[in-house]
């Protein structure tokens, strides 16, 4: 089976929280590419604000934005880099389909979603996995760089993604470079499905009891035993500016670790 790699988490937080992160003006400076968008979809229009990496980015909704998005309602996504990818894995992610993006012209397809069944948006925790389509880069705004990039790789979607909000050419001054770690404490159910997933995906678990830790390619996740209520990622970056830890709302008990 190709590699299961990380793609991108989401997060939904209280008010005041989202509005404070996206109104701090180091974190679209200086930590990543930040942009503010409207997803329209075929299936679903949603709004978010979003930092990305090379391989690998993020996204914070505000409660109430969608049904479904509560505080602390959360998703990972995976992303598979080869064609047939998602697949592959039919027999754990039955639910599958071609998603598309609309723009001022039309709407290409984006990428193949693979999803549990029964899975829906609505869902307090999701995970999916997701194939780039091939057309996709040539047809989302394709005169952006990169020009001729192998068309279904993380990395070069998210390029296209920085060049389209202007910012391709500062791409490398920015702190991120990668998420590289998720600990997530999710309630028994949700989380003996999320590691039989894993597993599943070919991940090396290791420990027991109180915290499993699922590793696979360029990422860990870190499962605890307890009941919901902590949240925390890390990732790579580029150049050094010292530690840095921020809360990601108070009422999710979660942190952002440098």
């Amino acid at each position: 089976m190709a590699p299961v790699f990380l793609n991108h988490f989401f997060l939904t937080l209280d008010r005041a929280t989202f509005a404070a992160i996206r109104g701090a003006d180091w974190l679209k400076t200086v930590f990543a590419p930040f942009e503010e968008r409207t997803t329209r979809r075929n299936d679903v229009t949603y709004s978010g604000i979003y930092f990305y990496g090379r391989n690998t980015y993020f996204e914070f909704f505000e409660e109430g934005s969608e049904i479904g998005k509560v505080i602390g309602a959360t998703g990972v996504a995976f992303g598979m880099e080869v064609a047939g990818g998602a697949k592959q894995l039919a027999h754990l992610l039955p639910d599958q389909t071609v998603i598309t993006r609309r723009t001022e012209a039309g709407e290409p397809a984006w990428f193949h979603s693979a999803s549990p069944a029964g899975a829906g948006r609505a869902q307090f925790f999701r995970t999916w996995v997701m194939e780039y389509h091939a057309d996709f880069l040539k047809d989302w705004y394709g005169t952006l760089p990169p020009l001729n990039a192998n068309l279904l790789r993380r990395r070069n979607v998210l390029d296209r993604y920085v060049a389209k909000i202007g910012l391709w050419d500062k791409r490398n001054e920015f702190l991120l470079k990668d998420v590289t770690a998720i600990e997530l404490a999710l309630g028994s159910a949700l989380r003996k499905q999320l590691l039989d997933l894993l597993q599943g995906f070919g991940y090396q678990m290791t420990g027991s009891g109180a915290m499993v830790v699922a590793t696979g390619p360029e990422n860990r996740l870190m499962v605890p035993r307890r009941t919901w209520g902590h949240w925390e990622f890390a990732g790579s970056r580029f150049r050094y500016s010292g530690a840095w830890r921020e809360r990601c709302g108070s009422r999710l008990g979660g942190r952002v670790c440098w």
